[in-house]
């Protein structure tokens, strides 16, 4: 019988993976998990981490706003998406998605 991938276990691989060094894997694993499930933002969420680490801020951002998308009342997700825009030199929309963090964590 044949094994059925498990999105859960795939993101705990791709967490070995990018400790280990091996980004680039750890990034390639990531996106095969959002093809098996499209609603599991914590991969968007990681897999926007990683792709900042590397300088890929268009690409991070574009992972963390779908995180969002999917978990508009996760606080550290306007934290981090802040913090990538602060690296595009974003400097207004980051003051936004800090405001936001800020009234999430008021509720």
């Amino acid at each position: 019988m044949p094994v059925i991938p498990d999105s859960a276990a795939m993101m705990d691989r791709a967490f070995q993976l990018s400790a280990s060094g091996s980004w680039a894997k750890a990034i390639f694993l990531l996106t095969k998990t959002l093809r098996l499930d499209t609603k599991r933002w914590q991969a968007f969420q990681y897999r926007a981490e990683l792709r900042t680490s590397q300088g890929d801020y268009r690409g991070a951002l574009d992972d963390i706003s779908e995180a969002i998308r999917l978990a508009p009342r996760e606080r550290h997700l306007y934290l981090l998406r802040a913090r990538v825009y602060s690296a595009m030199g974003e400097a207004a929309t980051a003051q936004q998605d800090y405001e936001t963090a800020s009234r999430l964590g008021d509720s």
